[in-house]
């Protein structure tokens, strides 16, 4: 036990130490890579791949959460997945006559998925902090990502059973 202006120096020491650490070299080349992809066409064809290979109603909800899933494998982080796919579906689902809430929640829903599965940006400064084995924490989040995907499709499916007003049958993708 440790007075408290020990445990001061002792949090600024540690503070010091994982930011001078090299793994935080990543974090810039995460982010860059998140901002080329994002200024690409890169996000809208992922889009635009899922949407059309979901041959049932609802296509552009499912196509949403994959490109989501994807793009959050390609960039880590779930604010510019969100905003890279959401400004492609969000317009075209209400276009396609989607609810307003069911297309945004699909979207911001989706968006998360970035935080699970790696690389994530999360789990890198989790592994830097705490000192647990990053690629490790990228393995345990692989599975949780993809049970999350699956479980948000399957709120898409229950939706439209249960409001099928929200998502127009006109929607098939193929």
């Amino acid at each position: 036990i440790q007075d408290f202006s020990t445990s001061l120096i002792s949090a600024e020491l540690m503070l010091w130490r994982v930011w001078v650490d090299y793994i935080l070299l990543a974090v810039p080349l995460f982010v860059f890579l998140g901002e080329l992809v994002g200024r690409s066409r890169i996000g809208p064809r992922l889009y635009h791949m899922m949407h059309r290979g979901v041959p049932m109603t609802g296509s552009a909800a499912y196509g949403s959460v994959g490109a989501c899933a994807g793009f959050g494998a390609i960039c880590g982080s779930s604010m510019i997945g969100a905003l890279t796919i959401g400004s492609v579906a969000l317009p075209e689902m209400l276009r396609l006559g989607y609810g307003k809430r069911i297309a945004s929640g699909v979207i911001a829903a989706g968006g998360t998925l970035s935080v699970l599965i790696p690389p994530s940006l999360i789990l890198l400064f989790y592994g830097i902090v705490t000192e647990v084995s990053i690629g490790q924490l990228f393995i345990a989040g692989v599975v949780p990502g993809l049970i999350l995907t699956a479980l948000f499709v399957l709120v898409i499916l229950g939706w439209r059973i249960l409001r099928p007003s929200d998502i127009p049958d006109s929607d098939r993708g193929g």
